[in-house]
């Protein structure tokens, strides 16, 4: 969960609301693609197993830009376009040590021991589960709700996380993973460039 600039401050724990699934694609190594998948989270932080994937319409495929930052703040910002017109941008601040893990997934900088994210693709790659989707899902009370698809052993899981742990791990995958925006996120917090 991030939470966007202007917004006042998310009680510390809450409970995201379910969201739709779909599929998208991306420019960067290891980001973006196309894929369907199945129904969001249901608010409990649990995993999820669905039988029958689905696309809906309402998920807008993205692409992971960049990490910059914005001074005189001292969040770096993540950058994520909307891949198809008319190609809304979609910005949120994360913390540094979160924008600093994605930015190093996608550029590829190594590390001499493995970083949180290094640590978690490598742990999920050995147990043959794979990372298959990022779907940012929704926004509530300011604060933007994400769920990761893994799949291994002939299963879909679902997965409630922060958009910025879901990116993390996608960058530093082998393969593309794709990136969906839900359209009500974008309609509310997407800017036009």
């Amino acid at each position: 969960m991030e939470q966007l600039p202007g917004d006042p401050p998310s009680p510390s724990v809450a409970a995201p609301p379910s969201p739709p699934s779909a599929s998208g694609s991306s420019v960067h190594p290891g980001v973006g693609a196309a894929a369907g998948e199945s129904e969001g989270a249901d608010g409990t932080g649990a995993d999820r197993t669905r039988a029958d994937p689905q696309q809906p319409a309402a998920m807008r495929p993205a692409e992971l830009m960049d990490v910059v930052m914005d001074l005189p703040s001292a969040h770096p910002i993540v950058v994520l376009r909307e891949v198809d017109p008319p190609r809304r941008l979609l910005r949120f601040p994360v913390g540094l040590s979160e924008g600093v893990g994605i930015a190093y997934g996608l550029r590829r900088v190594a590390t001499p021991r493995p970083l949180t994210h290094e640590l978690m693709c490598d742990s999920l790659a050995s147990f043959g589960i794979a990372l298959e989707l990022v779907r940012i899902t929704a926004v509530s009370e300011g604060t933007l709700m994400a769920v990761i698809v893994l799949s291994g052993g002939g299963r879909n899981r679902e997965v409630d996380c922060r958009p910025s742990d879901a990116l993390a791990l996608a960058a530093r995958q082998p393969l593309t993973v794709p990136i969906v925006v839900a359209e009500e996120v974008l309609a509310r917090v997407g800017e036009l460039r």
